[in-house]
Formats: structure tokens, sequence, C-alpha cells
């Protein structure tokens, strides 16, 4: 799984094979530690998943810091002149995923 490598770097996972015995297995009886392998098919939904999880909060990490970069400094003063200043003067940048209409067959 290529994306795992990526995925620990990100989260700072010292341990990758833990942390891989943790994805593919699931607990044998609930409440017990004991654990048996998950199905394939199970195990890379829940690395897309996880994936995805990651990429969203990046995402949303992102626009959150573009954002601040572009707030003039007296906006985020509290300066409440500023603030209505910046609302009807303030030129903005809009960014766009469109994951979703990407993710065909045939494109």
């Amino acid at each position: 799984m290529p994306q795992m490598d990526l995925i620990c770097e990100l989260l700072g996972i010292k341990d990758k094979q833990a942390f891989i015995t943790e994805i593919v297995n699931k607990e044998a009886i609930k409440g017990i530690k004991a654990r048996t392998p998950d199905k394939p098919n199970i195990v890379a939904g829940s690395v897309d998943a996880l994936a995805k999880g990651m990429f969203d909060n990046m995402f949303n990490w992102l626009v959150a810091k573009m954002n601040m970069m572009i707030l003039p400094e007296a906006k985020r003063s509290g300066d409440k002149y500023a603030e209505q200043k910046f609302d009807t003067e303030t030129k903005t940048v809009g960014l766009l995923d469109i994951f979703g209409f990407e993710n065909f067959e045939l494109n």
C-alpha cells in the first residue's frame, strides 16, 4: 500500500508496522484484545477513507491559512471600521475543489 508510507509520514507515525497491523486487523471478540485479519476490500476502504479524511483536513487548513493571509492586518486587529471597509472594498480569492467531477471511468 503506497499510500500507507505517506499517511504514516503525515501523521508522524514511527512504527509503521504496528499501524498497519491495526488497520488490517479487527477485533475478534468485542472487548478482547485478540485480533483477526479483515477482508482486503474492507482494509482498502479503510485506508482510502483515512487518506480522504486527511486530504479534507489539509484542504480545510490550507483554505483557512490562505484566508488569513489575504486578510488585512486591520481586519485581524478587530477594528470595526476596518471590518466594514474590508467587507465592501476587499477583493478575495475563491478556491473550488472539483474532485467529484473527475472521478469517472471515462473523462
